[in-house]
């Protein structure tokens, strides 16, 4: 931009020209800003990428899926259990009853921790 030259209305002019040049400076300045910004997103992508890659991260969705998975699995395990013990403990006295129930359960326990590995 060229600064204007001497005249009657030179403080106008000159106005006028601070004017335009604080705007151009304000459009380089967030021009600038934008593409620092965006630098800054390829940059945290990258490394993003790049930590999934390494296995420091897990894909958010195969996670959720599999954790809804094992809920069910313990669910399903422990629903059943009443239905299969309940004939063994007629009859049977606490200590004989909570040994059977503990048996059972450290049973599932063992059968969960095998499918988890």
């Amino acid at each position: 931009m060229k600064r204007p030259g001497k005249s009657k209305n030179n403080s106008e002019a000159n106005e006028s020209w601070h004017d335009k040049r604080i705007q151009s400076l304000q459009v380089q300045s967030n021009m600038q800003l934008a593409r620092t910004k965006r630098f800054q997103a390829e940059t945290k992508l990258k490394e993003l990428k790049i930590a999934q890659i390494e296995g420091a991260m897990i894909d958010k969705d195969a996670a959720i899926r599999e954790q809804y998975q094992r809920e069910t699995s313990i669910k399903k395990a422990f629903i059943g259990l009443g239905r299969e013990i309940a004939t063994k403990l007629v009859g049977k006295g606490p200590l004989e009853i909570e040994s059977i129930i503990t048996e059972k359960v450290c049973e599932i326990m063992r059968e969960l921790a095998v499918e988890r590995s």
